[in-house]
């Protein structure tokens, strides 16, 4: 995602791709090269299809990165 200079805190957001709703990760401190760590996301079910988005304040209000898609593992 794209890093705001103004931040100082993103959230990672995640949903099963057939779920309309949105977990919402603890606030985590911007790091180099927006990197994100492993535990920021857990208890992920097996063979399934995520969205994963970032989230940060701006002067809009609500920043969002563009929508990524993953599959977990079986």
């Amino acid at each position: 995602w794209e890093a705001f200079d103004s931040a100082t805190e993103y959230q990672v957001e995640y949903k099963l791709a057939s779920s309309g709703t949105w977990t919402i990760s603890p606030a985590i401190t911007p790091v180099s090269g927006q990197t994100i760590y492993s535990d920021v996301i857990g208890g992920l079910t097996p063979n399934s299809l995520y969205y994963v988005r970032v989230n940060t304040t701006c002067a809009a209000g609500n920043c969002y990165s563009l929508i990524i898609s993953f599959t977990t593992l079986p």
